[in-house]
């Protein structure tokens, strides 16, 4: 499968493409390859099981910027999908831990949100670093794998 998971704890983030649309051959408007992915979430008691529109590129970035993080052990990633419906950052502390906080909102026209957050530290980010690394070595970053 094609997915990654942010991992803290027993609560996480995942997010797995079902369709990349145009792959390797037509870039999508945001840059890489238009997806359709399913995202979980699961903080304390709460979860969300739904699906989002997102884009291989922006995948890229964030794995661009969490590897960056990751390293230096300070700063913040931000991740807001195409259509804004999943914004999440996670930021680093000097001791190695990660703080994930964000919005999921499902697109139905109705205003059901899920606020969420959690921590994680650098090892659990390696992990998710491994996993994104997969994602971006087929799908490439902005500018695809070429035609």
């Amino acid at each position: 499968m094609e997915e990654f998971t942010i991992r803290g704890g027993g609560d996480f983030l995942s997010l797995t493409l079902r369709e990349v649309h145009g792959f390797p051959n037509s870039l999508g408007s945001w840059g890489g390859y238009d997806a359709y992915a399913d995202i979980k979430i699961k903080v304390g008691g709460f979860r969300v099981s739904s699906t989002l529109y997102t884009s291989t590129a922006e995948l890229s970035e964030f794995c661009t910027q969490l590897i960056k993080c990751n390293e230096q052990l300070s700063g913040v990633v931000r991740y807001t999908s195409c259509e804004g419906d999943l914004e999440f950052t996670a930021e680093y502390d000097l001791l190695g831990h990660v703080s994930i906080k964000g919005i999921f909102s499902e697109q139905t026209g109705f205003d059901n949100k899920l606020r969420f957050d959690f921590r994680t530290d650098q090892s659990y980010i390696q992990a998710t670093i491994v996993e994104m690394k997969r994602l971006v070595a087929r799908y490439g970053g902005m500018e695809g794998v070429g035609t």
